[in-house]
Parts: C-alpha cells; sequence; structure tokens
C-alpha cells in the first residue's frame, strides 16, 4: 500500500494540540535511547552511542581508566551540561559524552565487563566479539586492570614455553568461535603491546590452508601477511626434518630390511598425493609419523633402537621447534622479547 501523504498546512504555525509531523517521528525513532541494562537511576554521566545511551557513574570509570579519570579531572567549560571540558549536552539533567569513533557493541562490552564480573573472567571461555572489545576498548581508554587480565588469559593460550603449548591444546578460548578467529584475533593483538603472544598466534593463522589464509588478508595488516606467509615457507623445512632426518640419520643401524622400511615412510610422508602437507613437528604425537594408520604396518618392521633414536630425534626437533618459532615470523627471541616485557612493567 502506497504511503498516506501528509496533509497540506494552511498555515506556518503549529499548535500543541497538533500531531507530530512524520519526519518528526523518525528522527526522534532513529536517537539513541536508554540501554534496558546499563542504565543506571544514579549515574551521573550519559555515555552516547549512535545506538544507546549508558547512564553509569563516573567514579566507576575513572577508577578503571585512565583516559577517563583525566577527562573527568578538567574544568568545566561553563556551558550547559557541560563536563570535564566537554560540552555534548544533557539527558534528563547528566551530563552526556559522545563516544565518537566507538562502536556500540564495544561500548556495551567494556560497561559490562565493569559493572558485571560475570560478562568476562579470566581464565574462563568467552566470546571473541567480548575479547575483541575488550582488547580494543582497553588500549583506547588506557583500562590497565582489563588488558593485564586479557594478557594473562590469552598467554595460557598462545605462552611462550613448549609445555604450556602442549598444555594449551585441550583448552578452549571461545564458545563456538568462527574458523577465521586466530585472524581476528591478531587484528588487533599488537594492541596489547605483548609480542611474546605473537609466535604462536601467527603459527596458528599458518596452520590454515593458502586459500583460507588469502581470503582472510582484509581482516590482518600487510605486515602480518607477509610474516605468516613467509613463516608458512620456513616452517616446511622444519616438517621435513621431523621426518627425513629423524628417521634416515647418519648413523644407520646396518638393518637393511629396517633402513628400507624407513625409507618408505619418508618417502610416504613427503608424497602430497597422501597429505595435505607433511606434518609439522609440533603437530605430531610422540610417536611421530609411526603412528599414523598409514605407517602401523611399517611401524613393526622397524627395530626397536631405530624406533626409540627416532622418538628422541623428533622430541629434539620439537624444542629446537619452538626455540626458532619467533624467528621464523622474523621477530626477537623468546628471552628477549620476554625481558623487554619485564622491563616495560617495571617501567
Amino acid at each position: 500500500m502506497a504511503p498516506r501523504k501528509k496533509r497540506a498546512r494552511t498555515d506556518d504555525t503549529q499548535t500543541d494540540d497538533d500531531p507530530p509531523e512524520v519526519d518528526e517521528l523518525q528522527e526522534e525513532n532513529s536517537k539513541p535511547q536508554p540501554h534496558e541494562t546499563l542504565w543506571h537511576d544514579d549515574g551521573n554521566i550519559v555515555l552516547a552511542t549512535d545506538a544507546f545511551l549508558y547512564r553509569v557513574h563516573k567514579g566507576v570509570l575513572a577508577k578503571n581508566s585512565t583516559v577517563f579519570r583525566n577527562m573527568f579531572m578538567l574544568p568545566g567549560d561553563g556551558t550547559e551540561g557541560g563536563t570535564a571540558g566537554l560540552g555534548d549536552g544533557v539527558w534528563d539533567g547528566v551530563p552526556m559524552v559522545k563516544m565518537a569513533g566507538d562502536d556500540d557493541v564495544d561500548v556495551y562490552n567494556l560497561l559490562m565487563a565493569l559493572y558485571d564480573r560475570k560478562h568476562y573472567r579470566m581464565y574462563e571461555t568467552t566470546t571473541l566479539q567480548i575479547l575483541i572489545s575488550l582488547i580494543v576498548m582497553s588500549a583506547k581508554y588506557e583500562c590497565e586492570d582489563i588488558r593485564a587480565e586479557i594478557v594473562k588469559h590469552l598467554k595460557e593460550h598462545y605462552p611462550s614455553k613448549l609445555d604450556d603449548f602442549q598444555k594449551a591444546k585441550t583448552r578452549e578460548l571461545f564458545n563456538d568461535p568462527p574458523v577465521d578467529y586466530h585472524f581476528r584475533l591478531l587484528s588487533v593483538a599488537h594492541m596489547l603491546y605483548t609480542p611474546s603472544l605473537l609466535p604462536s598466534l601467527y603459527y596458528h593463522c599458518s596452520l590454515h590452508d593458502l586459500k583460507n589464509i588469502l581470503s582472510w588478508l582484509h581482516l590482518i595488516s600487510r605486515n602480518d601477511l607477509d610474516k605468516i606467509i613467509r613463516g608458512r615457507e620456513r616452517m616446511a623445512k622444519y616438517a621435513y626434518e621431523a621426518v627425513t632426518d629423524a628417521l634416515l640419520p647418519e648413523n644407520e643401524c646396518g638393518n637393511r630390511a629396517c633402513f628400507r622400511k624407513r625409507a618408505e615412510l619418508v618417502i610416504m610422508n613427503n608424497n602430497y598425493d597422501s597429505y595435505d602437507r607433511p606434518p609439522l613437528p609440533l603437530e605430531m604425537p610422540p610417536s611421530g609419523i609411526l603412528h599414523l594408520p598409514d605407517s602401523k604396518a611399517k611401524h613393526a618392521e622397524i627395530c626397536e633402537p631405530c624406533v626409540q633414536n627416532y622418538r628422541l630425534s623428533l622430541n629434539w626437533l620439537r624444542k629446537t621447534f619452538w626455540r626458532d618459532l619467533p624467528c621464523i615470523f622474523f621477530m626477537d627471541e623468546w628471552d628477549k622479547m620476554e625481558t623487554e616485557l619485564h622491563a616495560e612493567a617495571e617501567d
């Protein structure tokens, strides 16, 4: 049905009894409205986004954010509703600050984290959006306590120690995350100023197929994409070493049948028709390629000393791979990153 036309007015004045114009109603409905949850009657500041109004407390914001604390310490500008040097107006007599440049979902998640501790708890599973919002907002508004909690949380999943990395495989960071969540997390991880998180995060990104990596390149910076692509190439060296050098060492056992079976395993590993890519040391079980289904029959034909040597060599390669992981992605060594982090914390 066609929209009803407005009746033409016969004069330029409008009485209090006249109904509001359609345009006025649409404009009123498009304005941000008070949020149902984050609207405290005793609040003394209103934060305005393009979607909602949040009536909260200056004291809560100032306690958790250096930026808000400094903002509220500024003298008023003398205008009606002026607060902390800002003249963004008032709402029902309460000073209002427009959150320019902030997404409503980010403002909501930050305020919920401040007012409801169940919204985000360190070491407990959360959602990708909550974590990204808190990283972005804690960086912009200098919420150091929230930032420190997030860093500790992420270190459980992207650690700097090999043993912790193995344990992290059994932990869930997010509830039902999207397949590209490592890339989305990487896009904001630099805001945490914790470089030791990045090598294992780069590593997880590099495990994806090249087709997927290229389809998600819009999520990350050009520099991060370059590190992932070039690091992925460097990791191939360790993928071959994890089988070739470990199964075919310089010191042979002398058993020709054993050597022949180990050589068959190396050829099978390097055959891309059998696997999408050669397995990396960190992705292999303790027995490495001997544990794979196609290898079990051949495993029985390899002499026990060679099996043990292979396991020892694979364990050494895992440690070497982890030691070199930052360098694979063109970063400083683990110890140097940790030392710099501690020095910054002391300052």
